[in-house]
């Protein structure tokens, strides 16, 4: 009796930046193993996925109907976790390599960067809107996202301020200084899912902001802007993919594993690396790193002037 052999359902879930830094190992996949009629099936498959040359026509978005019946109960169901690769959670590798390792078995120091296709309607629009923005102040104009995925609406509009204990996003005082130290050279565009109103904060100029903003427009206004201030969130992965001059402050997290020391576009700010401690975030539950970190991005008057003049010198 033939063995009929099984081709891969690959499930990759977590945030939109994990998602994104998947696609260069199973590009690769797909080039070395032409055999396998494989899928991806992920919460972001639009914004990820869509227009991809190799990927488009085998992704899926999680809820798609039947999608068990119809695609997974006939393949093997891989579901790959960078956080566990060991030379991960020993800063050996990136999270895009950590994916590699797991996709197709080996640590490639040469692996490439995400392909993210936009159309032709997606660029037109940003560069439109980006250009509105610039024509306001006649300044170039920076995308600025000051907080992460912890962020939420209760915490912006808190008397306290943004909480983010994972030590991954800026304080609200911390980016209104930052803000106020430049926006006499430059327009801001606050990448964040809800407003802040920054002039609360003693910032002067008006900081942009668009509601309703879904992720493949924020990728087409990375596209058109002129540089990238963050932390360690879905937009520096996009600056980094389009060739963004990019000023990223890291907190709790490590450069080797969530960014991109190699690319001479990026200048990263890493003011916390004496005293940050690994949280093995998706192995176990370990109390100390999180309270450890989470301080990590309460950043000094000195070191956000810092940041500034690294910026007012090089643009």
């Amino acid at each position: 009796m033939t063995k009929t052999k099984r081709s891969t359902a690959f499930y990759i879930n977590g945030g939109i930046g994990r998602v994104i830094c998947a696609i260069p190992a199973l590009e690769k996949y797909s080039k070395l193993n032409p055999d396998d009629d494989f899928i991806i099936f992920s919460e972001f498959q639009y914004e990820a996925f869509s227009g991809h040359p190799i990927l488009h026509s085998r992704s899926y978005p999680t809820n798609s109907p039947h999608l068990f019946r119809d695609k997974l109960k006939d393949r093997n169901v891989v579901i790959p976790e960078p956080y566990a690769v060991w030379e991960y959670y020993n800063q050996k590798c990136s999270i895009a390599q950590a994916f590699d390792i797991i996709i197709n078995g080996k640590l490639d120091k040469d692996l490439g960067k995400p392909n993210i296709i936009l159309s032709i309607d997606e660029l037109v629009t940003a560069r439109s809107m980006i250009d509105d923005m610039r024509s306001q102040r006649g300044t170039p104009l920076f995308i600025f996202q000051p907080f992460g995925r912890g962020i939420t609406m209760q915490a912006i509009q808190s008397p306290s301020g943004p909480i983010d204990t994972s030590g991954k996003s800026f304080t609200i005082e911390g980016a209104a200084k930052l803000i106020k130290l430049i926006e006499h050279k430059y327009s801001i565009l606050m990448m964040n899912e809800f407003n802040v109103e920054f002039k609360n904060f003693g910032v002067k100029n008006d900081v942009f902001f668009v509601e309703d903003v879904n992720l493949r427009k924020w990728f087409g206004l990375l596209h058109e802007c002129d540089a990238f201030i963050g932390c360690d969130s879905i937009g520096q992965h996009i600056a980094n993919i389009y060739d963004k001059p990019t000023y990223l402050a890291l907190g709790s997290t490590y450069p080797e594993n969530v960014t991109y020391p190699d690319n001479k576009n990026f200048t990263i700010f890493d003011f916390n690396k004496d005293n940050r401690v690994y949280s093995p975030i998706r192995i176990t539950v370990d109390e100390y790193p999180d309270r450890q970190n989470e301080q990590a991005m309460t950043l000094t008057d000195e070191q956000i002037e810092e940041i500034a003049n690294k910026i007012l010198n090089d643009i």
